[in-house]
């Protein structure tokens, strides 16, 4: 489990728990970075992606921050990344099951994504260093980082 016990280091395991999702779900690898502010990027590529690879990426910064548990994380909360995956969840609908609302999609998912995420521990506190240590990661250090070339089959459902 990810140790997160100051703020920069929370941050850092944030932003490499997006760019870790990125590789799994097979997308392109962007830089990740802090700011002197404490807050962190996970660049886009301006690409359009499916819903439900850009949802996983979403909930991956908090799941990685965490320690991939679910039981602590305040999915009620009104935080960027979860008012984002709701407003995904409630335009894609193909994402949900039945009646299930976005917050219960929302829960699912998010647990979802720790389980995808917690096998790769290690990967993302290694890119949690990096980014500690520079400040920034370059998208050819995370892919060499995340052992790119990705799976040629996508292991996320």
């Amino acid at each position: 489990m990810i140790a997160v016990p100051t703020e920069r280091e929370g941050t850092a395991a944030h932003e490499a728990g997006h760019a870790v999702m990125r590789w799994l779900r097979g997308l392109p690898p962007t830089p990740i970075s802090l700011v002197d502010d404490g807050d962190g990027c996970c660049r886009g590529t301006g690409q359009l992606y499916p819903a439900k690879d850009v949802l996983f990426v979403t909930l991956a910064g908090y799941a990685a921050e965490s320690g991939f548990g679910v039981a602590d994380v305040d999915l009620a909360g009104l935080c960027d990344d979860f008012n984002y995956a709701r407003t995904i969840l409630r335009s894609a609908r193909e994402l949900t099951r039945g009646d299930e609302t976005a917050g219960e999609a929302l829960e699912r998912y998010f647990a979802r994504t720790c389980e995808l995420l917690r096998p790769h521990a290690e990967v993302i506190e290694t890119l949690q260093r990096m980014l500690i240590a520079d400040g920034i990661v370059s998208a050819d250090a995370v892919a060499a980082t995340c052992a790119r070339p990705p799976p040629s089959r996508r292991p996320c459902r």
